[in-house]
């Protein structure tokens, strides 16, 4: 199992530097940390909702007037995320270090609950941290890095303060959450990865289309001129201007073989260069 566990690790590391359908890593990379940062948003205020009733548990508490305020601290820190960054410009850069301070955040209530009121069995919230862990953040390392920064907090708190049989139990399922983190995390991940390539495709593919459609339409109506215009230099004045407008280019122009067919000549032109040149 634990090989197996190995192996899934390291297929882990190398897809997230392998393309997918041509698709480079770099791209996936920007695509996950922008739905990462957009799914951050919601999550930053259910966080902070699970905040504001976790301060009302903690009222009849003895240590309620160090818990109620940092739970209240923290609601006010998602709360100002979730309502805040639609309006700031956060780089997809940052998308996985605000997870990580997120889940920091909820780490240290979650670690002062369970110290002050000696309750391990609120371990289980740090379970369920984990798999979120696993299941929203959208690169290995920093998954990984975030889950053994809750492992280790947890370890330096419980091993000290509680006795080997009951901690050694949490620890067990500590473990089996991480499992599934990691199961989950790789699961989406890879799923992911295959539903941006597919979409990056068909975006192209589509780019490519309409393009072709374009040049189509653009072949049709220089048809159609040489049909109804007579005049050669105004109607090679008309295709290049038509080229230029359907297509954007800085410069078109068209040239012509001299008498002797030794030079080319400026016979029209679109755009400022286009026309200092047919004006020579």
């Amino acid at each position: 199992m634990g090989r197996n566990l190995l192996d899934q690790l390291i297929s882990f590391f190398v897809a997230e530097n392998q393309p997918v359908g041509g698709i480079s890593p770099a791209v996936l990379r920007r695509r996950l940390n922008q739905v990462l940062l957009d799914g951050l948003r919601p999550i930053a205020a259910v966080l902070g909702v699970l905040m504001l009733v976790w301060a009302y548990s903690h009222h009849h508490e003895a240590h309620a007037l160090i818990l109620i305020p940092l739970a209240l601290a923290n609601a006010g820190v998602f709360f100002a995320f979730a309502l805040l960054s639609p309006r700031w410009e956060i780089p997809l850069s940052y998308a996985n270090l605000i997870a990580a301070v997120m889940a920091a955040l909820v780490l240290a209530h979650r670690l002062a609950s369970i110290g002050l009121n000696s309750a391990l069995f609120q371990s289980n919230n740090l379970m369920l941290l984990i798999v979120g862990v696993g299941f929203i953040v959208l690169s290995t390392p920093w998954m990984l890095g975030i889950v053994a920064g809750i492992l280790v907090g947890w370890t330096a708190l419980v091993i000290p303060r509680f006795g080997v049989p009951p901690w050694q139990a949490f620890a067990m399922e500590m473990a089996s959450a991480s499992a599934l983190a990691l199961i989950l995390h790789g699961a989406r991940l890879r799923s992911l990865r295959r539903q941006m390539a597919l979409q990056l495709q068909n975006e192209s593919r589509t780019t490519d289309l309409k393009r072709q459609a374009l040049q189509l339409e653009t072949l049709i109506a220089v048809g159609q001129s040489i049909n109804a215009v007579l005049d050669l230099d105004a109607l090679l004045n008309h295709v290049v201007d038509l080229v230029q407008d359907r297509f954007g280019y800085y410069y078109v122009g068209v040239f012509l073989l001299g008498e002797e067919a030794r030079y080319m000549i400026s016979q029209a032109g679109a755009g400022e260069i286009g026309r200092q040149l047919t004006s020579e």
